[in-house]
């Protein structure tokens, strides 16, 4: 950020409605989806867009807690959980799962250009150990802890991964370029590779916690389907 001061700021992370009614709704695109959501770029400081390099607006869009977005393709069915799963700005899916051991053997065949390849540049809401590395591609239903989860579907990387989440410097080819060498796997899509598994929950509320057992409980092929 150079010489940039950023003041601190605060968001209100608990809000109820009345809270959020003081943010006006507006129209966001997400993928080919429009959802409302609140907008709070006024509790952003103004020096935000200039400090992180962007050429256009910054703002902060919040989803309304009572209208998330219904998640459909590989998900299981309504009629299969007895809910709607949803989520809100993640690209499909509620949850997504990565596996240290698959990070780890990308890691090794692009030491030379990334010496230590971070997980989180996978953007992962849980981080497993002890499977070998790709054991999840074929996972179909787990459970974590005391509950059930649905591995929906492979995760198909775009080039984000590609970017120090710590740092922001973007990497011009790795890993996609290797990832793209082995990890095509997927039928549904046969021209990106794949990393990682996209979840969803067989109750509508649960609880993961930090060291939670997970449990293979069905296994089989996957076909990704595109947005």
């Amino acid at each position: 950020m150079g010489d940039e001061v950023l003041e601190t700021f605060e968001l209100p992370l608990d809000a109820d409605e009345l809270e959020l009614s003081k943010y006006p709704l507006e129209s966001v695109r997400i993928w080919k989806e429009f959802v409302e959501a609140h907008n709070m770029g006024v509790l952003l400081p103004h020096g935000l867009a200039k400090a992180v390099g962007a050429k256009n607006p910054v703002t902060l869009f919040r989803m309304p807690p009572a209208h998330p977005r219904s998640v459909f393709r590989c998900a299981p069915t309504k009629d299969e959980v007895g809910y709607q799963p949803m989520t809100a700005f993640a690209d499909a899916y509620p949850i997504h799962l990565i596996n240290l051991a698959s990070v780890r053997d990308l890691n090794k065949k692009i030491q030379d250009s990334i010496p230590e390849l971070s997980a989180i540049r996978f953007r992962p809401n849980i981080i497993l150990s002890g499977p070998p590395a790709f054991e999840e591609d074929s996972w179909r239903r787990i459970s974590v802890g005391n509950g059930i989860y649905y591995t929906s579907c492979r995760t198909v990387r775009c080039k984000m991964p590609n970017v120090n989440q710590e740092t922001g410097e973007q990497h011009p080819t790795e890993p996609d370029r290797t990832m793209r060498k082995y990890r095509c796997i997927d039928v549904g899509n046969k021209f990106n590779a794949c990393m990682g598994m996209q979840v969803v929950p067989a109750a509508e509320s649960g609880v993961i916690r930090v060291g939670d057992r997970i449990t293979v409980l069905e296994t089989g092929e996957h076909c990704y389907i595109d947005q």
